[in-house]
């Protein structure tokens, strides 16, 4: 059997298969060699995508760290060229890719955050696709929305966001944890264009955003000011002397979203040290409050939309999220902190995520 009946078999004809690499810019048709091999016949592309048991790998990068994908489990369509403004759908689809890609890049280097840079992806996909006013090929702009990624451990949500997102070519992210690379375990700004502070050590985003916001107050700049904690992060008590600073100050330039997944490395936040009722207590320290689920594309956008949530507050964004969100055997599992998968945890996450890009 020819690689052409073995997709028909789940695709109707290989004609349907896509470059991953071309298809936001170009056509991106994939033609067969033999049985073995598929390549990319976009121009200045010839990508060329392995063939393993007559199944084509798409959802890797040109068969590096290869996991077996049933050719049923992939997407039918491939997600069209980002709109003038995303919608929440196209968004939601954006955001199970970079899923994959974040999986991929914590197979390459063996470990990463990756249950919390699941839980926060969505999130980031909403600011960096739809909501931040940014100029990638300029990121130093002056006029340009700032955003502090507090939790940096979680980095590879901001990783993959900044590299779709034009701040530098998406194949950099292969640099992942790779000594000499582009991307070390924490954000490093001048090192990484589009990362505005270097963060990790939890507690100091949101005094950076709090001063970057009364600085862009003092200077009557209409340029908004985002951090995004996560709950754990709230543990410290530097948070909570910038939310009552900011609030003293009527900051309603400035958003605070919280990744609330109800997870530290070691157990539930409300376990270890519990921040709850947060909504509330975040309304008696003077900010204008709304509670999404963080998973909801739609329920992300209207907040995002909404902003200031109260006139001459500062606004604060609690999503509910889930750690590890998008592979079951990850979600609400602590060991997924900081780990990488065995050969056996990739290939049941890829076929998981496959899955996904159908729905």
């Amino acid at each position: 059997m020819t690689i052409h009946e073995k997709t028909a078999i789940g695709l109707q004809s290989v004609d349907r298969l896509r470059c991953p690499a071309c298809v936001r810019t170009g056509d991106g048709r994939l033609r067969a060699i033999g049985d073995n091999w598929l390549v990319c016949a976009e121009a200045g592309c010839g990508r060329k995508y392995p063939v393993r048991n007559g199944l084509p790998v798409l959802l890797t990068d040109e068969g590096d760290k290869w996991a077996d994908i049933e050719v049923g489990e992939l997407p039918p369509d491939t997600l069209s060229a980002m709109p003038n403004r995303p919608d929440a759908a196209w968004l939601s689809r954006k955001a199970n890719e970079l899923r994959i890609t974040i999986l991929q890049m914590v197979i390459r280097a063996g470990s990463g955050h990756i249950g919390g840079a699941y839980s926060v992806v969505d999130v980031m996909t909403a600011l960096y696709f739809r909501a931040l006013r940014i100029d990638p090929s300029e990121p130093t702009w002056p006029d340009r929305d700032r955003l502090i990624f507090s939790k940096g451990h979680s980095c590879l949500a901001l990783y993959t966001a900044l590299a779709e997102a034009g701040y530098f070519e998406p194949s950099r992210l292969r640099e992942f944890n790779v000594d000499g690379g582009l991307l070390g375990g924490h954000p490093e700004r001048g090192r990484i264009p589009g990362v505005e502070a270097s963060t990790g050590s939890l507690g100091h985003g949101l005094p950076l955003a709090t001063g970057m916001a009364l600085a862009g107050k003092l200077d009557a700049a209409d340029y908004r000011v985002y951090a995004v904690l996560s709950d754990g992060e709230c543990n410290e008590g530097s948070v909570w002397e910038a939310l009552m600073s900011a609030a003293q100050h009527k900051l309603d330039n400035l958003t605070v979203i919280i990744d609330s997944n109800n997870m530290l490395s070691l157990g539930q936040t409300t376990q270890i040290l519990n921040i709850e009722p947060l909504p509330q207590r975040l309304e008696a320290f003077g900010w204008g409050v709304r509670e999404i689920d963080g998973h909801d594309m739609a329920q992300i956008l209207d907040a995002l939309d909404a902003l200031p949530l109260q006139k001459g507050k500062p606004s604060a964004i609690v999503a509910r999220t889930v750690k590890g969100k998008g592979v079951s055997f990850m979600e609400n599992d602590p060991k997924w902190h900081l780990r990488g998968p065995t050969e056996e945890e990739a290939r049941a996450a890829f076929s998981e995520l496959a899955k996904g890009l159908r729905s």
